[in-house]
């Protein structure tokens, strides 16, 4: 997801490098309730929205929060539908339908249940499904559900290559500019590489500052999270 885009500029700008660091990445499908093993998993390291680290740490993981990713904007993330014979004209016509989510315990249903109860619905009006980001957009298209919740780039993908429309924008109200996602690691990590810990918040930092110029956003997601050069410009 393009949340994880200053990460990548700082492994091309040099600015790992810089730090002492020589990160390896590591693909984890952020479908369903995550809950990795930071402690002897794969990874030290953990990337995921706020919700689901938050959950993990509720129960008990023994994590430390290392530094912000994503802040939601407006058309940033929501509910996309089709654009031709959708009989959806207003959130009020979600009741009853099925909504595509990528983890029935995330992100995505904290926001649109946020985008239900605004406009006079509950939580209960609606059936969500658990459904992968890479099989979304196909399931709207193909009426699996009646609207989908994505994030960039599914969103821009899904309409591009689906036909899907915008439906309703779940950064606004009650949840805009709402802090999204982030990064996180054991606290016995933490303890043991405290300069590792800092370097890389500070690369980060770095990589964020540099990311505010869209051009070198864009220079990236292609050759780290396979878009086409056009869905990065949109």
């Amino acid at each position: 997801v393009t949340d994880t885009a200053p990460l990548f500029v700082a492994e091309r700008e040099g600015i790992f490098a810089k730090y002492g660091l020589r990160p390896k990445f590591v693909t984890m499908e952020l479908t369903g309730d995550q809950r990795p093993d930071l402690e002897n998993g794969q990874a030290d390291v953990t990337f995921d929205s706020w919700v689901t680290i938050f959950l993990n740490i509720a129960d008990n993981a023994d994590w430390v929060v290392l530094g912000e990713a994503y802040q939601a904007a407006p058309r940033t993330t929501g509910l996309v539908t089709t654009s031709s014979g959708s009989q959806l004209r207003n959130v009020g016509n979600l009741k009853g339908k099925r909504i595509g989510v990528n983890n029935l315990k995330g992100l995505g249903v904290l926001l649109t249940n946020s985008l239900l109860t605004t406009n006079g619905m509950a939580p209960t009006d609606v059936i969500y499904e658990e459904i992968p980001f890479d099989d979304l957009a196909g399931a709207v298209a193909g009426g699996r559900v009646s609207a989908a919740w994505m994030v960039e780039p599914y969103l821009t993908r899904s309409q591009l290559d689906n036909g899907c429309v915008l439906f309703a924008d779940t950064a606004t109200g009650p949840t805009s500019d709402f802090p999204q996602s982030g990064y996180a690691c054991a606290r016995s990590f933490a303890r043991k590489n405290p300069n590792t810990v800092r370097a890389f918040q500070a690369a980060l930092g770095e990589a964020q500052a540099k990311a505010l110029d869209r051009s070198s956003v864009e220079n990236v997601l292609p050759e780290f999270i396979s878009v086409s050069r056009n869905v990065a410009q949109l």
